[in-house]
């Protein structure tokens, strides 16, 4: 998958994954990352409907970054994305369907 590309199908997501919010997912921000483990994502059936996000914390002050960066915040995820630095807020951990992740944007983490 490509650095930035258009969510065709689960099984490209991986955990870690910041992706671009949809219509049905605005209300939690302009990004969200994903929580739940990549089986978890990848994992369809009748049963396995949902998965957990964080939203990205927009416009992290430099404490904010620095803590995130070193670990010292555990409500504070530090993800980097080529050319680009991200900040997960657990403390807004939340379930939504899987669906509404199809057709969305995905910036993939830096390998």
């Amino acid at each position: 998958m490509a650095e930035r590309e258009t969510i065709t199908e689960l099984s490209s997501l991986r955990q870690g994954d910041v992706i671009t919010t949809g219509d049905e997912l605005k209300h939690l921000g302009p990004e969200i990352a994903i929580v739940s483990q990549t089986c978890d994502i990848v994992n369809v059936g009748s049963r396995k409907t949902h998965i957990t996000v964080a939203p990205i914390l927009q416009n992290p002050d430099g404490s904010q970054l620095a803590d995130a960066r070193r670990g010292w915040s555990p409500l504070l995820v530090h993800l980097e994305v080529p050319e680009h630095e991200y900040i997960a807020d657990l403390q807004y951990v939340t379930a939504i369907r899987k669906d509404y992740l199809i057709n969305g944007t995905v910036k993939l983490l830096g390998s």
